[in-house]
């Protein structure tokens, strides 16, 4: 079972998530207390969203704090949009904590950017749609904003992760799954001894899926990575929850059992373990 497996204990099948929810929130970090100019947002979004779908403005409405300013907004698909300017920093350390656990911060020379004012995104999506689908919309709308104000990062949340601008820009342009996996999970990363390394991620539920954790005896930090968003990337797209002993691998020969065990931030939930040999 190894270490982890004794440790947390072992479960028999995968966890029941609550269903995601169709409102989504985040955080675009800021430079400098200034919301993004309607027309160049608009432009943006055309650079990450799907062909064919688009951003306007929508009904302007009177704000409930009206010292606060507002940006009303409506993708073509149908989903709204509220954007406030927060004219302060994040409180607390949860952005810097957020950063940590960023991929992009794994990157030699990284510091996290600091803010100084932060735009709330509330982001109203649409009944009908597959989780994927809309948080991928949320991911096209967040890089529009990022890119056409003056955004140093982006937090997520319910994620607890953030990724810095020229980072999240990059990755969201690119629109296939195993960049949205990796804007999507944050990565507690734990070296342990003898080389070995285990990997957690911290955003799975958000689409209704369970989080991972990854154990490697003997894989690079790189060859860790890309193993265990490529399992992200594999259950995403199966768009279920891998059922106990059921297996996955590198190659079409590697058989690696799945197992659930208690995940070793949270004792009241379970996560799906992989151990690569």
């Amino acid at each position: 079972m190894g270490w982890l497996g004794k440790l947390f204990g072992r479960g028999d099948g995968p966890p029941a998530i609550a269903a995601p929810s169709r409102n989504k929130l985040a955080f675009v970090l800021l430079a400098e207390p200034r919301l993004p100019e309607l027309a160049p947002l608009i432009a943006a979004f055309e650079l990450y969203s799907e062909p064919g779908e688009h951003l306007e403005a929508g009904a302007e409405e009177a704000p409930k704090k009206p010292e606060l300013e507002t940006l009303t907004l409506r993708l073509s698909s149908g989903e709204t949009v509220i954007v406030g300017l927060m004219p302060v920093a994040v409180p607390g350390d949860e952005v810097e904590a957020g950063f940590a656990r960023g991929v992009g911060s794994f990157r030699p020379g990284f510091t996290a950017p600091s803010h100084v004012a932060h735009l709330v995104v509330f982001f109203s999506g649409a009944d009908d749609v597959d989780d994927l689908t809309s948080f991928s919309r949320f991911t096209a709308l967040l890089a529009a904003l990022a890119k056409s104000a003056p955004s140093v990062g982006v937090y997520l949340g319910s994620a607890a992760v953030a990724h810095d601008t020229e980072f999240f820009l990059k990755l969201a342009f690119a629109r296939d799954t195993v960049a949205r996996m990796t804007l999507w999970n944050g990565v507690s990363l734990a070296k342990r001894p003898y080389g070995a390394l285990s990997l957690l991620s911290t955003g799975m539920p958000q689409i209704g899926l369970p989080d991972l954790l990854l154990e490697t005896r003997s894989s690079t930090p790189t060859e860790a990575l890309t193993s265990f968003f490529d399992l992200l990337t594999y259950v995403a797209e199966l768009g279920r929850p891998l059922a106990a002993h059921e297996t996955v691998g590198r190659t079409a020969e590697e058989k690696l059992h799945v197992k659930y065990v208690r995940s070793p931030i949270d004792p009241k939930a379970r996560v799906w373990h992989v151990e690569l040999p």
